[in-house]
Order: structure tokens, then C-alpha cells, then sequence
């Protein structure tokens, strides 16, 4: 009966550690897409506009 026990332990201790994992990578996700969407609204704001700016420079340049 006391390996039955073991073999019930084991199989709750292993859940307990992929259910760890799960929600380990689950928080991972979910810091990274804040970090992306961050990362959007920054390229949005400046990067993009100063491209916009660079092309019609150039755009200007052509047309003089």
C-alpha cells in the first residue's frame, strides 16, 4: 500500500511542477506583450514620424 502512496505523490508533485511552468510562462507572455505594445507606441510616435519627415524632405528636394 505505502508504494501506492509514493506513486500518488509523484504524480501530484509532477502536476505541481508543470503547473508551475505553465503559469511561469503564462506571466513571461504576458510581460512580453506589454513590452511589445510599449515598443509599437514608441515606433508609432517617433520613429514614424520622423520617416514621414526624411520623405518629404527628399520629396522636396526632388520637386526643386
Amino acid at each position: 500500500m505505502n508504494f501506492l502512496d509514493d506513486k500518488a505523490q509523484i504524480s501530484v508533485e509532477l502536476i505541481l511542477i508543470f503547473a508551475s511552468v505553465i503559469i511561469v510562462v503564462v506571466i513571461a507572455i504576458n510581460i512580453y506583450k506589454t513590452y511589445l505594445l510599449d515598443m509599437d507606441t514608441e515606433i508609432r510616435e517617433n520613429e514614424l514620424s520622423s520617416l514621414i519627415s526624411s520623405l518629404d524632405e527628399i520629396n522636396n528636394h526632388i520637386k526643386n
